[in-house]
């Protein structure tokens, strides 16, 4: 699961650092850029991507994720990851922000910052599988969430941009150790309609995003330095902590597979 999730974290990591140095060619770089890899993007899908019809059909798009969020845990869990999503968006969104501000930083600087922060995200998906056999998936999801709590609150004391990009890395890391196990235990709710977890997870990271972005502005502009942010990243951790704790995420799996997961019709 590791493999496939950390493709969407590194990507979401490197194209803020990606964007920022195109941005500082000019504004409508970025744009060309992107419109140009999204085009060879679809013409390589179109090309390479296996054809994959559905194994079964049980009514239509309402009634495929009406039954996967009447499943066993379903709510909870989809909560705890929509929350996570919140707070963790909310920091990405508005630390290049912050740079800039407080710090100081071009638009080339912030490139090199986020840079970092990149490679404690694509550092944590590489090594996060080992971490997570070792210390088992319940632990290290508490752990990793103790962790944010504490970064998050040293962040806006940080005396520099080596101290808040250090931190933010740090951070970072634990997104790419623990991602795959948010998307490990959504996936374990059913065996039969896996590609609807994965496009209602993926509804649930960019809601929270869009909340993130609503919530946040007014923060960071209301408080000084980061304090804003890093409070709502605060207590968004300290939330989704308790929903996966209330899911039985943070039990021992037992053999037969993951707490609440369930065998149900084929719906995609």
């Amino acid at each position: 699961m590791a493999a496939p999730t950390a493709g969407l974290t590194i990507a979401q990591l490197a194209g803020v650092p990606v964007g920022s140095f195109l941005a500082a060619v000019s504004t409508s770089t970025p744009f060309f850029v992107v419109g140009a890899v999204a085009a060879l993007v679809a013409i390589a899908v179109g090309i390479w991507f296996p054809s994959v019809p559905p194994t079964g059909h049980s009514g239509g798009i309402i009634a495929q994720y009406a039954g996967l969020l009447r499943t066993p845990h379903a709510p909870t869990r989809f909560a705890a990851y929509l929350v996570f999503q919140l707070g963790n968006f909310a920091v990405l969104s508005f630390a290049a922000t912050w740079f800039a501000r407080d710090f100081g930083l071009s638009v080339s600087g912030i490139g090199v910052a986020m840079i970092v922060l990149g490679a404690g995200n694509t550092l944590g998906a590489v090594v996060g599988p080992r971490i997570v056999r070792r210390v088992g998936q319940g632990r290290t999801l508490a752990a990793a969430m103790a962790c944010y709590l504490v970064g998050y609150l040293a962040l806006p004391f940080s005396a520099g941009i080596v101290a808040a990009a250090a931190i933010l890395s740090g951070t970072f890391f634990l997104g790419g150790t623990i991602f795959p196990v948010f998307m490990g235990l959504l996936q374990s709710l059913t065996t039969t309609a896996r590609g609807t977890v994965s496009a209602l997870a993926n509804m649930f990271m960019y809601l929270g995003s869009t909340i993130a972005g609503i919530i946040g502005g007014p923060l960071l502009a209301a408080l000084p330095g980061f304090w804003g942010i890093s409070l709502l990243a605060m207590v968004a951790m300290a939330a989704s902590l308790g929903l996966w704790a209330a899911s039985g995420s943070l039990r021992r799996m037992p053999a037969g597979g993951a707490p609440g997961s369930r065998t149900e019709p084929a719906t995609g």
